[in-house]
């Protein structure tokens, strides 16, 4: 069950461990919604299903340790988009028999991916 209270504290609806990058794993199909395409998938690499440039080159995702050469103009694309538009759609969020829903807000899943919480892959990825 989806629980997104005021102190942010958000609850999967199942376990899925995930590196720690928002990016990792979504793609934007439908232009401020990233829905998650349950792969390799680096959502910042718009027009193309490109794999995360870090596992490419051996190293295990993480957003804080990004080395994508246009990592910083994208940052500054994503940071315009994520004040108020764009948002989330994680699979183990997907709130039970709805064929579709908003998403989170990016903000909050930043949050949520990139904190204590969540379990990380056990294995390189």
């Amino acid at each position: 069950m989806l629980s997104l209270r005021k102190t942010k504290s958000l609850t999967p609806n199942f376990n899925k461990p995930r590196p720690a990058c928002p990016f990792y794993g979504f793609g934007m199909p439908l232009g401020r919604v990233m829905m998650d395409t349950e792969g390799n998938q680096c959502a910042l690499v718009r027009g193309s299903h490109s794999p995360c440039a870090m596992e490419m080159n051996g190293q295990t995702p993480d957003w804080n340790k990004c080395s994508s050469e246009d990592n910083e103009a994208l940052i500054e694309e994503f940071d315009k988009m994520t004040e108020k538009h764009l948002r989330v759609a994680p699979k183990e969020f997907w709130p039970d028999g709805k064929s579709s829903w908003k998403g989170l807000p990016f903000k909050t899943w930043k949050e949520y991916v990139m904190g204590n919480q969540v379990e990380r892959p056990s294995v390189p990825m």
